[in-house]
């Protein structure tokens, strides 16, 4: 029997906040992976399919937003909420005007985190029914 539930790749360096993030969301009945560098999240876009991305913006090595613009560009479907300690009004308009659905300041607060989860796999879901198959 598939699993439906909607797949979320949590992205972050930072451990503890991938863990805290990983067991909330599984227990709100999503499919969890984890990334702690934006060169691991492209490379698991490249491999498998996920409906949403949770991106932290400041990491070393290939920042988020860098990150982002290439998951894009790998899986252009694939919803992408922002989330940073750090983030600028430039870097935040810049991810916005990318694609990105929204951008969260850490520490994230699940109460607005999950009805806006819940508000990207119900317009993926929706616009997936509604787009005629060939």
């Amino acid at each position: 029997m598939p699993d439906d539930r909607p797949r979320v790749l949590v992205v972050d360096d930072d451990i503890d906040a991938c863990a805290n993030l990983q067991d909330i969301l599984i227990d709100s009945d999503y499919e969890v992976t984890v990334a702690y560098t934006g060169e691991a999240a492209i490379d698991l876009v490249r491999g498998d399919t996920f409906d949403l991305a949770l991106l932290d913006l400041k990491m070393p090595g290939i920042d988020g937003l860098a990150a982002f613009r290439e998951i894009r560009h790998v899986s252009p479907r694939i919803a992408v909420l922002i989330l940073s300690a750090y983030a600028s009004a430039s870097a935040a308009d810049q991810a916005l005007s990318d694609g990105a659905r929204a951008v969260l300041h850490k520490p994230v607060i699940i109460e607005q985190l999950l009805p806006l989860l819940h508000q990207v796999v119900e317009a993926r879901t929706t616009s997936s029914e509604g787009s005629p198959s060939e």
